[in-house]
């Protein structure tokens, strides 16, 4: 049965337009430890379909990774970050500098980003 151009489409509960008329929808949901969370999608169907794909995960236990917008940086970009730049600027001896963290970034590359941190 087609609708009629006066009526709406239906509405689902965590999908919404945050500017009317824009196309672009919006997600709310919760996950697995009741954390809310809003994601920006695109078009009503794929919203709907992403909605549904949260509340799975959701029902399954698959929790959001925490770093979820954050970009992990591994330690030896910050040792490069150190040597070029840093060093330049602060140090009169750079190389002793460059050796102790070319010594240290063989070592901690093998690392994933998670466990360089200190947890402090």
């Amino acid at each position: 049965m087609a609708r009629a151009k006066w009526q709406e489409e239906p509405k689902v509960r965590g999908v919404w337009e945050r500017i009317p008329g824009s196309g672009v929808f919006w997600v709310r949901f919760r996950d697995s430890d009741g954390k809310l969370h809003r994601e920006k999608i695109g078009r009503k169907g794929e919203a709907i379909d992403l909605l549904n794909k949260r509340r799975n995960e959701r029902r399954v236990g698959i929790k959001m990774p925490e770093n979820l917008r954050t970009v992990a940086i591994r330690f030896s970009e910050i040792a490069d970050h150190i040597t070029d730049v840093y060093s330049a600027e602060h140090h009169e001896d750079s190389g002793n500098i460059k050796q102790r963290l070319g010594s240290r970034s063989a070592q901690m590359s093998k690392l994933p980003p998670v466990s360089t941190t200190t947890g402090r």
